[in-house]
C-alpha cells in the first residue's frame, strides 16, 4: 500500500526523501538479491536496515565487491518487529520511490488513523463511482434517491477525503 509521508510517523517521515508516499509492505521475510548495489542499464536498489522507532537506518548493501565476487550472494532477511529493511534506489536512470518492509506487526502503528464515516449519500456515490460508467452513474445515484444537489455534495465530499 501507499502511504503519504505526511501521515507516516515523525521519525520515519525523512526516509522518503523528496517523494509524497512510500510504498509500505508487512512481510516476516524479504530477499537480499545478489546483485543489489550494482547498476545494470540505469538501475539499481540499496536497502538499509531501519529502526522503526528512531528512524535510524544503516546501508546493508554490499556497494563495493565486485559484481563477479564470491561475497555477493542472495540472503533471506527475517524481520524482527520494531525493525524493517528501506529499498531505495534507481530506476532507468531516475530515483526510484522507496519501499519500506516491516514486520506485519509493525504495520497497523504506520497507518493513518480512520476517517469518519462516509455519509449514505457518499457511500451511494462512491459506489456508482466504483462500478459504473460515467454515462450510468447519475441515473443510479437517482434511482437511490439523490438530487442533482446532492450528487454535488457527496462528490466535493469525498474529494476532500483523497476518496476521488
Amino acid at each position: 500500500m501507499y502511504i503519504d509521508t505526511k501521515d507516516l510517523p515523525r521519525q520515519l517521515q525523512a526516509l522518503a526523501g523528496a517523494f509524497r508516499t512510500v510504498q509500505v509492505e508487512g512481510h516476516e521475510t524479504t530477499t537480499m538479491h545478489a546483485d543489489a548495489g550494482t547498476w545494470s542499464g540505469g538501475t539499481r536498489k540499496i536497502l538499509s536496515a531501519v529502526e522503526l522507532e528512531t528512524g535510524r537506518a544503516v546501508s546493508i548493501t554490499d556497494t563495493f565487491s565486485a559484481p563477479w565476487s564470491a561475497d555477493r550472494a542472495s540472503r533471506e532477511i527475517t524481520l524482527k518487529s520494531g525493525f524493517g529493511i528501506l529499498e531505495t534506489g534507481h530506476f532507468c536512470g531516475k530515483p526510484s520511490q522507496p519501499r519500506l518492509i516491516v514486520h506485519p506487526q509493525d504495520l497497523a502503528p504506520l497507518l493513518p488513523a480512520p476517517e469518519a464515516d462516509l455519509t449514505p449519500d457518499e457511500q451511494v456515490w462512491l459506489h456508482c463511482v466504483c462500478s459504473l460508467i460515467s454515462s450510468y452513474r447519475r441515473q443510479e445515484a437517482q434511482s437511490h434517491g439523490m438530487t442533482e444537489a446532492r450528487i454535488l455534495v457527496a462528490r466535493q465530499g469525498l474529494f476532500n477525503r483523497g476518496m476521488l
